[in-house]
């Protein structure tokens, strides 16, 4: 189909082009440049019919006349030119950490984290560095410096991308087009809900699996694009722990009386830190090469995804030398060991290790509700500001092969969890991950705010994990996990089998028998800070568990 003389003057098209002129490749490139002449709006509406009339696919079309359109420009800072004489790290280091921490009140880990950080955006190559660890800035509330932060950080580092919200889409395409350092600031208010796009973010980690594949065009191709690339979070509060997981983590605090910060001047700030960037290219340039060589050690404190966020710090200050190596260390050990505690796996299983410390079975609903009067704990507003609910406990406890099974409380059959249900993954998750950090696992386990939970029926049945030390078998009534035989008491009460005790020492001893024929062992050691803790009550009119 050919487009007729009306139609082409009509549409802003040269004249005069026939349907017997040979198609070859000269005047398929003139066609094209005609077309490229139009407005988007009119090339619109003939791209169809004179993709067909050339005889190439209509995606084609739209490469080769975009590529004769002015480049759109980029919403970034451009590259500053190298500083001409070369740049000591050290002085530069300390150049930055004194900017830094000018506008802002920070710990000095912290300083120095974020100057390696700003260095590590700078030494980017294709090939360099395999992990890019996010830098996430955090505050407890408002009024801590978060913006400010991003500001400074905004001034100083390579061709900065920021944005208060953004969709998938945007974030992947803007990461091939411009390669920026992708700045995203109030993240606590839209990106808890963007399952896709912490995906895509948590993927852009690492080098190899930092890509989405997406279909382009009217054809459908398959597009690979890039998410590696520099990243800058902040916001209010946690955020996923996959995300913190993966990043270098920066804790905020209001300014006090007794700071002192100098105001940040916006309108001339960029230019005042012009040099700096100029020194913060060259050192990259001469020194990228040389990075790529150096393998850090990190502190063996960390866990093995702390130690790979870090290594790319580790190696610019064992390059710049001095007692950077040293420092750098520090604020890895200041700033991210431990972190796992904060997961939301290994917290849950904290909690609830203390809430069995006196029980051997709690009811799915009970353990739910006891989860969720812990102080300070994410389990009280767990989603949209709502406590912890038995199905959503069972879900976070699915991953670690943990289920919810009938178990006997008293002459009932509810839903709940047994203590043996749970030995193996305190063991692999808890203590295993103590004794690689050097850090003992009671003491993890303390870090929690939850008290052990009692269960108050009288006639609470407990189970023997392995059946009679001696080689009986636990024999089970009504086919109920969990359900051994009651043994008779001297008082006419029924008793419960004691619990098997653990061999190390933050185990649990052999429970105590209470008259009620209640079943509770020694709870796990509690820090020693002045009166000892309340013991908790289980209210039987409400289903709430309450300290006394």
């Amino acid at each position: 189909m050919s487009i007729s003389q009306d139609e082409t003057q009509g549409q802003g098209i040269p004249t005069g082009v026939s349907e017997d002129k040979p198609l070859d490749a000269a005047y398929i490139r003139r066609r094209i440049v005609e077309l490229a002449k139009l407005s988007r709006l009119e090339y619109d509406r003939v791209r169809t019919d004179e993709a067909k009339r050339l005889g190439i696919r209509t995606t084609t079309l739209d490469a080769e006349v975009e590529a004769l359109h002015p480049r759109t420009v980029s919403p970034v800072f451009p590259d500053p030119e190298p500083w001409a004489l070369p740049v000591e790290g050290t002085a530069l280091l300390a150049e930055l950490v004194e900017t830094i921490s000018k506008h802002i009140v920070l710990p000095t880990e912290a300083a120095s984290a974020a100057a390696l950080w700003v260095l590590h955006a700078w030494a980017q190559s294709p090939a360099y560095p395999f992990i890019s660890p996010i830098l996430l800035i955090r505050s407890p509330t408002k009024r801590c410096g978060k913006t400010t932060l991003l500001k400074v950080l905004r001034a100083l580092l390579p061709p900065p991308l920021i944005a208060t919200s953004a969709s998938s889409a945007v974030i992947f395409r803007a990461i091939e087009e411009y390669q920026p350092t992708l700045m995203l600031d109030e993240i606590d208010t839209w990106l808890k809900r963007n399952e896709e796009l912490r995906g895509i973010l948590n993927g852009g980690h690492t080098r190899a699996t930092a890509r989405v594949l997406r279909v382009v065009g009217d054809d459908h191709e398959i597009h690979s694009f890039s998410t590696f690339c520099p990243k800058v979070f902040a916001g209010i509060g946690r955020t996923a722990d996959t995300l913190e997981d993966r990043a270098i983590n920066i804790k905020l605090k209001r300014k006090g009386r007794e700071d002192r910060i100098t105001p940040l001047r916006e309108d001339t700030f960029e230019e005042d830190v012009a040099t700096l960037r100029r020194k913060c290219r060259r050192w990259s340039c001469d020194n990228l090469p040389g990075l790529r060589q150096v393998d850090p050690l990190p502190p063996p404190e960390l866990n093995d995804r702390a130690a790979d966020n870090w290594r790319p710090l580790l190696s610019i200050a064992d390059t710049v030398g001095g007692d950077w190596p040293k420092r750098a260390r520090k604020a890895a050990l200041a700033l991210d060991a431990g972190t796992d505690d904060t997961a939301v796996g290994t917290q849950l299983l904290r909690d609830i290790r203390v809430l069995f410390a006196e029980t051997d079975r709690i009811e799915s609903a009970r353990l739910a509700d006891a989860l969720g009067d812990i102080e300070e704990s994410r389990w009280a507003e767990f989603r949209d500001r709502r406590p912890l609910t038995a199905p959503q406990l069972a879900k976070l406890l699915k991953p670690f092969e943990i289920a919810p099974r009938n178990i006997a409380v008293g002459d009932r059959r509810p839903k709940g969890y047994l203590r043996s249900q749970f030995e193996e993954a305190w063991t692999r998750y808890l203590d295993l991950e103590g004794a690689g950090s050097g850090s003992s696992a009671p003491v993890a386990a303390d870090s929690t705010h939850a008290k052990p939970y009692k269960n108050s029926s009288s006639s609470v049945v407990a189970e023997e994990e392995d059946g009679n030390r001696s080689g009986g078998q636990v024999q089970g009534t009504s086919g109920v996990e969990g359900d051994p035989s009651p043994k008779p008491s001297t008082n006419g009460v029924q008793t419960a089998t004691p619990l098997l005790s653990r061999k190390n020492s933050h185990e649990s001893p052999t429970p105590e028998r209470y008259g009620d024929g209640a079943v509770a062992a020694t709870p796990l050691p509690q820090p020693s800070k002045g009166a000892a803790k309340p013991v908790p009550l289980f209210n039987q009119l409400d289903r709430r568990w309450r300290p006394s």
